[in-house]
């Protein structure tokens, strides 16, 4: 058996599950691996993964050099075969010519093989010497106060590092980070270190280039990978491995005046124009001391308007940055302190770290997008590919090309771009005004499509129309009767201009920007210029209104300014699309722009447009994009990688990731193994009931038909004053919607039985805002920490935040109660396309997809409970629903034991008493 250097003796099911995916790996395979929650699967995989990376490395490079050996030895006897056969054989055409083609074939093969051992040793020794410089850097800071007692020490250190830097052969040096200048950037080494940011040719690989797999670990949060990390440090490998926590310009930016920007798209566009600024070539400057002063006047005077440059763009410091990081593990949290600490941008670091670390910890968005995998220099070729929380990942894939815009949003991009054409138009030259009319054509005939008019505001219109249709992206396009514009050819356009960023600042600057609009939207029908003179003044007083605007502003948030929120889980990862944030909410280009980019994706991924209208006002009526076959986002993964491993604590039923993920990109099912385990706490320690009938014997069943007799409300109102108060801890209580948690709360408020609980344990709910949700379970905690005995009670919602992003260990969690299933609604048009589509692939598809989408949320609800091997919960299943033999089979495997259906409450009452009486003795 293989030693997989676990911290602890590990449990039967983790030595299973670190075997399985140990051989998947070794055997180039595809694996979903199931392990309940609880069940230590983050070290499980740790171990498994980077145990079988120690052994790939050393396996290759014995390999390699056997492969080399050979080779030489071959071509060593050729070569004497062919001397003697030369000097016997008297033809025209000796053996040792007709040879020659293949002795060739087999020095090119020998060559390669050296040229890859070569790099890998290469590799191996410009790691070493990162660490033996860290090394010495860190003990030259601990010895630093003994210099003032002329300690020797200090001096053989220096010596040391010095030699150590010494060392370092020319090609180290010459791949070094050039230094970006505030003023200008130069470029006089061919091979220097470049950005890829900046357009450069393309360079010979570095030696610190890893050049074998790396394993690529993802999950849906950054507190997931920071917990991933904190998880790899306990083990044997966290100080024999590297690792990094990658991100987006959002999460690792330091320079406030970026990071201030909020949306993800303006910041990464505002980074690109700071780090290019200035950049001008220096044989237009040989004489000049100050490339600064030499530049021509109007260049100077935008410089001093725009975007300073970037002062952590520092080549030497990115550079120390990224040494610093190559030698450990660090998350997020790690690199941006650091960074801070050396004034390096951790942003740069971390991409230029990305290609020498074992592993790289990256959230889901960077592996699934790929203009964002391949910014951040992400490669797949041949590496591992590990999803965590893979629950979702179908959903996530799609969620990518999800973009929903309404006809109020039109609206004022169109306003919006057509005032930011009227001032800035003596500055644009023809080829920018003709774009930026396609654009505002597109958006008027969306607007059009939609019911709207561009100079009537669509909020006080009137809809028609009460529809939901379903249109291809040809159909859409030609209806809305801009199909004759080369999209492709706009979006080029709008990602070279940056009209995103610009659009966006200017929106956020002006307030009277429906003033300006509404006069040349006024005036459209014969667009006459002014006088240069009324032009400067209109243009004087509209800088001026921006100015003033913004000295309120700054006013205003100094008396509403709060101590800064870091971004919840969800923004950070949320590369592309967005928030809706302070520039969200001014200007939707982004979203437009995303929207478009839909509209020209590939034929495959099966796009389609839902058009719904209200039937009230205009404003609400919309478009909104979405893909019915997200597994062709997925091909680059599954074709690249040498392996992917989709894990998590509710992967079942399996076939709907076989079917949808990699039948549909043609593996076959002999390459994906599937792997699931029982949990590692014994029946015992969980009890759950299916609870059919309520305390006054009325069938309890919670469809969306049946939520409209408050009576069923009632009956459950009784059910949790009778079951609550005999829980000591606390009570998870998980609703379909947050709707129904509201209507649910409205009955039990006005006829006092809430008023009875809240006498009985504290009160706690989820709302729907996600930034609230950490503060209402810290709360939820603090009351059981105060009180274990009395507890307290938490409404939640299946699918919300507390459903998967929360640990309700011990006495947290000691009761968890599902009321009713959270089908989604079965008459909404993209469900009905997504099942007709599946339907197609295989009959019955569709159904099973639907039933799917229900069970993965309780299964990830009742997951919240059992944490650990001493942990005990009581689970009871509000709704008759759940006694179906189709619903119970797809409740998760390990609590497949312990489930008894109640038809009638008094066998509830006396089942939850029976299980947790020997608990409370401290018994299990």
């Amino acid at each position: 058996m293989f030693e997989f250097k676990f911290p602890f003796p590990p449990y039967d099911i983790q030595t299973r599950f670190m075997n399985d995916l140990f051989r998947v790996l070794n055997e180039s395979k595809h694996g979903i691996f199931e392990s309940p929650t609880g069940t230590g699967k983050s070290l499980s995989i740790i171990c498994a993964t980077l145990s079988w990376l120690e052994s790939f490395e050393k396996q290759r490079i014995e390999n390699l050099q056997i492969k080399i050996d050979q080779l030489e030895s071959e071509i060593e006897k050729e070569k004497r075969n062919n001397e003697k056969e030369n000097k016997t054989d008297d033809d025209d055409e000796p053996d040792w010519m007709k040879n020659y083609q293949e002795s060739q074939a087999l020095k090119i093969e020998l060559n390669e093989l050296k040229i890859s051992l070569k790099k890998i040793d290469e590799y191996l020794e410009c790691m070493n010497k990162y660490k033996i410089e860290e090394r010495l850097q860190v003990q030259k800071k601990d010895v630093r106060e003994l210099e003032k007692d002329g300690n020797p020490s200090l001096i053989d250190i220096d010596k040391e590092l010095q030699d150590a830097q010494n060392f370092r052969d020319e090609q180290t040096d010459d791949l070094a980070p050039e230094d970006y200048s505030s003023d200008s950037e130069t470029n006089s080494n061919k091979n220097a270190y470049r950005n890829p940011d900046l357009g450069s040719e393309e360079v010979e690989d570095p030696p610190y280039k890893r050049q074998l797999p790396q394993i690529l670990f993802c999950s849906r949060t950054h507190s997931q990978l920071s917990q991933f990390i904190k998880e790899l440090n306990k083990t044997e490998f966290g100080s024999n491995v590297t690792a990094i926590g990658m991100g987006s310009r959002a999460n690792l930016c330091i320079n406030k005046s970026i990071v201030n920007l909020k949306h993800s798209s303006a910041i990464n566009e505002a980074c690109l124009e700071m780090i290019n600024k200035d950049k001008i070539k220096k044989s237009d400057f040989d004489n000049a001391d100050n490339i600064e002063n030499s530049m021509p006047a109007k260049k100077r005077r935008k410089n001093a308007t725009g975007l300073k440059k970037c002062e952590f763009y520092n080549s030497s410091k990115i550079d120390s940055l990224r040494k610093h990081i190559s030698t450990k593990t660090s998350d997020i949290e790690d690199i941006v302190k650091k960074g801070e600490e050396l004034s390096a941008c951790p942003y740069y670091a971390t991409r230029f770290a990305a290609q020498s670390m074992h592993v790289l910890a990256l959230p889901y968005q960077a592996l699934l997008h790929k203009s964002t995998r391949e910014a951040l220099g992400i490669s797949l070729k041949e590496n591992v590919v590990i999803i965590d929380e893979a629950h979702n990942l179908l959903e996530s894939l799609a969620s990518v090309q999800s973009i929903e815009l309404n006809a109020l949003d039109f609206y004022q991009l169109y306003r919006q771009l057509n005032a930011y054409m009227q001032c800035y138009k003596t500055r644009l030259k023809s080829k920018n005004l003709v774009y930026l009319k396609q654009l505002m054509l597109v958006l008027n005939q969306c607007l059009r499509f939609l019911g709207g008019k561009v100079n009537q505001d669509p909020k006080q219109m009137k809809s028609t129309e009460n529809s939901s249709n379903l249109e291809t992206v040809n159909s859409f396009t030609f209806k809305a009767e801009f199909d004759h514009v080369n999209l492709y050819k706009l979006l080029v356009y709008i990602e070279k201009s940056q009209i995103c960023r610009k659009l966006s600042g200017f929106a956020i600057s002006c307030p009277t920007i429906d003033e300006v609009s509404n006069q040349k939207i006024g005036n459209n029908a014969s667009l006459k210029s002014k006088s240069e003179s009324e032009s400067g003044n209109a243009i004087g007083r509209f800088i001026k209104e921006i100015k003033e605007n913004q000295i309120t502003q700054e006013k205003a948030q100094k008396k509403t300014s709060q101590p800064e929120k870091s971004a919840t889980d969800e923004e950070s990862l949320n590369l592309h699309n967005g928030s809706s944030t302070q520039i969200g909410s001014k200007c939707k280009i982004y979203q437009f722009k995303s929207f478009l980019e839909v509209l020209i994706s590939d034929e495959k991924l099966n796009c389609k447009v839902l058009v719904k209208k209200s039937g009230q006002s205009v404003a609400d009526n919309s478009v909104k994009s979405f893909i019915l076959n997200p597994a062709h986002m997925f091909a680059d993964v599954v074709t690249q990688a040498r392996s992917v491993i989709l894990a998590g604590g509710t992967m079942q039923p399996f076939e709907e990731f076989t079917h949808q993920l990699f039948s549909a990109l043609g593996v076959n099912e002999s390459k994906v193994h599937l792997f699931s385990c029982g949990h590692i706490v014994n029946k015992s320690q969980i009890r759950t009931l299916i609870v059919e009938k309520g305390p006054t014997n009325e069938q309890l069943q919670f469809s969306y038909k049946d939520r409209q007799n408050e009576a069923i409300f009632v009956e459950l109102g009784r059910l949790l004053l009778n079951v609550i108060p005999r829980i000591k801890g606390g009570c998870v209580v998980f609703f379909p919607s947050y709707d129904f948690e509201n209507q649910v709360s409205k009955v039990l408020t006005r006829d006092k039985i809430l008023d009875r609980l809240i006498e009985r344990k504290p009160f706690f709910k989820e709302s729907r805002a996600s930034a609230d949700c950490d503060t209402v379970f810290e709360k939820y905690k603090k009351q059981i920490d105060l009180n274990p005995q009395k507890g307290a009670i938490l409404f939640a919602v299946m699918g919300g935040k507390m459903s998967e992003g929360i640990n309700f260990s011990d006495d947290y969690g000691r009761c968890v109660i599902v009321i009713g299933m959270p089908y989604p609604n079965i008459k909404s048009p993209e469900l009905n396309a997504k099942m007709n589509f599946l339907n197609q692939i295989k009959n019955g598809l569709g159904q099973t997809h639907y039933e799917n989408l229900c069970m993965k949320s309780v299964n990830q609800s009742i997951g919240r409970a059992i944490r650990h091997k001493d942990d005990y919960a009581c689970v009871l299943l509000v709704d008759q629903r759940f006694a179906r033999e189709n619903v119970k089979n797809k409740l998760p495997s390990w609590m497949q034991e312990s489930i008894r259906c109640c038809n009638n409450f008094g066998s509830v009452i006396g089942d939850v008493n029976n299980f947790f009486k020997d608990k409370w003795k401290g018994n299990l």
